[in-house]
């Protein structure tokens, strides 16, 4: 009898250990000298431990340019100089903009939040009209929640794609105001190897979460870009904008754009100008934005230019030597130009 007991203790313990010895065993390890990563799994059709390779796609060093001007014929032209330094391991094969709040072309825009089946190809059409290089295709979807758009350019070819030290040049047009993103850079692997989607559950806040982060989420280089994220309210509303210029710039601190003192100064007169236009004060409320952009122009030069042709060669999201910047390039270029967007409407308006 007590060898029995003995027996169904043992079974018991032995039964408890395998899921957490199979826990324990899924295993990912980054390798500093190649880059890649061994992933051990578990495969649930033969109960073994097998091992993938995955190389990231993100051993490229890409550089973005934005650019961003009112045009003649209404809205705004924003457009994206790609470039990869000569040290990147990889050629580029796709840049994504997610979130995008609109876009704009000669046809019908495209609503937001919309059904499947015919808007798919309405999607398709837009995408024609988007600034594309050759060897290279524009696309746009829905973003998560189909709130807002995600759009982006891959490379046609099976082979090929960016090399180091070649650039390409993207664009598009929208009726929004820019706000900053991080844009999403993705280089090319190959070689890479990956766990067939059976055999993960990213829902169980362990080992199938940390492989999704890794394969699926965080598998690109991200780099700030300016991209039309801030509605212009129609009918026009001065007061409103400012607001929605406010909620953009609070964003800027937690991306490491804007030093969160200056942050609260801009913000004291984002609301003083919104209120002075609510009150019809059209004179206090230009006062403020030029106050705005007085602050602007004594952490850059040229922020005139709504282009970055004139800069040599500087990148928006590199800052130079060790000089302490309050305000980002791009952020004080953004901010810039949709104040100046604000005044000239007031003008016009």
């Amino acid at each position: 009898m007590l060898n029995i007991i003995r027996v169904l203790l043992g079974l018991l313990m032995f039964g408890f250990l395998i899921p957490t010895f199979a826990l324990d065993g899924e295993t990912i390890v980054f390798n500093p000298t190649t880059g890649n990563y061994l992933i051990t799994y578990l495969k649930t059709r033969d109960g073994k431990f097998h091992q993938v390779t995955f190389v990231p796609a993100t051993k490229i060093n890409p550089t973005i340019k934005s650019q961003f001007k009112q045009v003649r014929e209404g809205g705004i032209h924003y457009g994206y100089t790609l470039l990869s330094a000569g040290n990147s391991q990889q050629v580029i094969r796709m840049y994504i903009l997610d979130p995008v709040s609109s876009v704009a072309t000669s046809l019908p825009d495209v609503p937001l939040n919309a059904p499947p089946g015919k808007i798919m190809l309405d999607m398709i059409n837009v995408a024609n009209y988007f600034d594309t290089p050759p060897l290279w295709s524009a696309s746009m979807g829905y973003s998560d929640g189909q709130m807002s758009f995600r759009t982006g350019w891959s490379y046609n070819s099976d082979t090929g794609g960016l090399v180091p030290g070649g650039n390409a040049v993207f664009g598009f047009k929208s009726r929004d105001l820019p706000g900053i993103i991080e844009s999403e850079v993705y280089g090319y692997a190959p070689d890479s190897q990956e766990i067939s989607g059976e055999e993960i559950d990213d829902e169980d806040g362990g080992f199938g979460q940390q492989y999704m982060e890794l394969v699926d989420k965080k598998n690109f280089v991200g780099r700030n870009a300016a991209v039309p994220t801030i509605a212009v309210p129609a009918p026009f509303d001065a007061a409103v904008l400012l607001d929605r210029i406010r909620t953009q710039v609070a964003t800027w601190p937690g991306k490491q754009l804007l030093d969160p003192a200056l942050a609260s100064q801009l913000d004291r007169y984002l609301v003083s100008a919104a209120d002075a236009y609510r009150r019809n004060q059209l004179k206090a409320g230009k006062e403020h934005i030029e106050t705005l952009r007085e602050m602007l122009k004594r952490e850059h030069k040229d922020l005139d230019h709504d282009d970055d042709e004139n800069e040599k060669g500087r990148s928006d999201d590199r800052r130079a030597g060790s000089q302490r910047i309050l305000i980002d390039r791009l952020a004080a270029r953004v901010l810039d130009f949709d104040l100046k967007y604000v005044l000239k409407r007031m003008d016009r308006d």
